[in-house]
């Protein structure tokens, strides 16, 4: 099963930037995870593919939770948009599933993409899809889970 993974988006209302990025890039995927900083719902609008999200510390108004945890097929994955500085951000999501612990958790907030492992956890950033600040390139994520085998991909836009 192949999972978009987005975050950062930063998008209001009518942009339709988001509709052009699903069509572009996750046409082929079962899902979209969204991990916070939306800035406005309105941006679903219009897609065909299940959006899973969680808010942002930008998304002021939207009824949405700070994270969850979703199954599919045999793994569990925590989705959360992360907070405060950059440096540490790994340690502080994982912190925040300790009680609930999970496979891979998907994160968002510092715009720059990132894979790695702490403790058997698989972390994985997708980065930001419009907003290149920090230096950092546009990109999206991909996740592709097949029974409990997890593969992660960035591509840059």
């Amino acid at each position: 099963m192949l999972i978009g993974v987005v975050s950062d988006t930063h998008l209001r209302g009518n942009d339709n930037r988001f509709y052009i990025l699903v069509e572009k890039f996750f046409k082929n995927c079962s899902y979209i995870l969204h991990a916070g900083d939306i800035t406005d719902t309105k941006i679903f609008e219009g897609i065909d593919k299940e959006i899973i999200a969680v808010k942002g510390n930008m998304d002021f108004g939207q009824d949405l939770p700070l994270k969850r945890v979703i199954e599919i097929e045999n793994v569990r994955l925590g989705l959360i948009h992360g907070y405060g500085e950059p440096r540490g951000i790994e340690m502080r999501v994982i912190k925040e599933f300790e009680k609930n612990p999970v496979d891979c958790i998907v994160f968002g907030h510092t715009h720059m993409y990132y894979i790695g492992e702490i403790g058997g956890i698989k972390l994985f950033n997708p980065g930001s899809p419009f907003d290149s600040r920090y230096g950092c390139r546009k990109s999206v994520g991909f996740i592709e889970v097949n029974g409990k085998e997890i593969n992660l991909r960035i591509e840059e836009i």
